[in-house]
């Protein structure tokens, strides 16, 4: 699933390290977003391992400005 990552205030994290460090230390922190028009699940957090379902994640803005990509499974970042 593709999403966007964002703290739980509505700031996008500025770097991979950022996002990887949230996940780490406050998962409970991190809103996932769905980019997907068709995508039932509109917004998450990020202790919600939703079936097991690997989610795609672009940095800091999916629409304006893809610096970073990260992949996440369960709470896991890759």
């Amino acid at each position: 699933m593709n999403v966007h990552a964002q703290y739980y205030d509505g700031t996008n994290f500025p770097s991979k390290k950022a996002f990887r460090e949230a996940m780490k230390n406050e998962p409970e922190n991190v809103t996932f977003t769905s980019t997907s028009i068709f995508d039932p699940y509109t917004q998450f957090s990020g202790v919600e391992c939703r079936n097991h379902e690997p989610l795609s994640v672009v940095g800091p803005d999916p629409y304006r400005n893809r610096r970073w990509y990260a992949n996440v499974k369960c709470g896991k970042v890759t």
